[in-house]
């Protein structure tokens, strides 16, 4: 039997969550509550002007750079293969010979790779150490996201060309907006909860419910990369 119960998407609940925020920033202000409303003339000067700077807050270009490398991964059949091994694995069934060589090849690069980051890191060189000679605002931790997305590219062209998944440059190029195209559905809605929390902070309700810094930061945390996981778990059934 079909079931016809409609659950609305996350951007629409996203959508009228902030305009929920915006009316009872209104209601509060009529009241006299803690609150900055958002439909007076300054409310709306401000989210005129702040949309594009709410926008910035939201990890659009780490998330972006992350798909790209984790796209190539995928493209070039790695994770796939990585699956069927250890499906071999438990039926005694060994992969093909040129696979086992693409993955060893992976495996190499994604080692030396590891090695040299470290090198730059940790040795006397230490090139990605901060001023002060920690990790503390060092280029290491501020290029983070770009140093796993170069990882994950790398062993995803190593394997992608040793299994011949990838013939030529097209073939990469294609494999690097493998996920961008596919979570197209994922950036309207980090614009769209980018404005949400933006306004919530700005109406000062956040505070009025008790969501204090450590819970604004895990609040944060959730609403942008908990949908992300929720879609690389919905595409894997």
């Amino acid at each position: 039997m079909k079931n016809n119960t409609y659950i609305p998407h996350a951007i629409t609940i996203l959508f009228f969550a902030t305009l929920l925020v915006i009316f009872v920033s209104w209601i509060g202000s009529i009241y006299e509550w803690p609150v900055q409303s958002l439909l007076s003339p300054e409310g709306i000067r401000w989210i005129l002007r702040h949309v594009n700077e709410n926008f910035y807050q939201a990890p659009f270009a780490s998330i972006f750079i992350l798909l790209i490398g984790i796209g190539l991964s995928q493209a070039s059949g790695l994770f796939s293969t990585l699956q069927q091994h250890v499906r071999c694995i438990s039926l005694h069934k060994p992969l093909s010979r040129k696979r086992k060589r693409a993955l060893l090849l992976s495996l190499i690069s994604v080692v030396v790779y590891l090695l040299l980051i470290g090198i730059a890191t940790f040795s006397p060189l230490a090139i990605l150490l901060g001023v002060t000679g920690t990790l503390d605002r060092s280029p290491f931790i501020g290029g983070i996201v770009p140093l796993v997305s170069l990882a994950f590219s790398l062993s995803g062209i190593v394997f992608g060309i040793a299994s011949g998944q990838f013939r030529n440059d097209k073939d990469i190029i294609q494999g690097m907006g493998c996920l961008l195209t596919k979570a197209i559905n994922y950036f309207i809605f980090l614009l769209i909860v980018s404005q949400f929390l933006g306004i919530l902070h700005y109406s000062q309700i956040d505070k009025c419910i008790g969501i204090g810094e450590r819970r604004s930061v895990i609040l944060h945390l959730l609403l942008y990369y908990l949908p992300l996981i929720c879609i690389f778990i919905h595409r894997k059934k």
